[in-house]
């Protein structure tokens, strides 16, 4: 289970790293914030999941194309905090 919700997160922070580039479809930024705020709900008595619940917020402003001038510093920063715990994950 530990694996898969890792194999999540990294498909989250590139799908994150993407949206830098490029405009991603609305649905899997929705997606994925949606899962992110649910995973760090569940598990909410440690500081990764509410860097993931954070996350999952941001997901949605990027999804409603909230932007401010910070915006991409944050993007940089959660995709690199979601890959390195995704891949944690998968490795553990």
């Amino acid at each position: 289970m530990i694996k898969l919700l890792g194999i999540f997160d990294v498909a989250s922070a590139i799908l994150l790293f993407i949206n830098l580039f490029i405009n991603v479809k609305a649905i899997f930024l929705f997606a994925a914030a949606i899962y992110l705020i649910i995973k760090g709900l569940v598990f909410l008595k440690s500081m990764a999941s509410l860097l993931d619940i954070c996350a999952g917020i941001f997901f949605l402003l990027f999804y409603f194309r909230l932007n401010f001038i910070a915006m991409p510093y944050i993007e940089i920063f959660l995709s690199l905090f979601l890959f390195q715990k995704g891949i944690l994950s998968v490795l553990a």
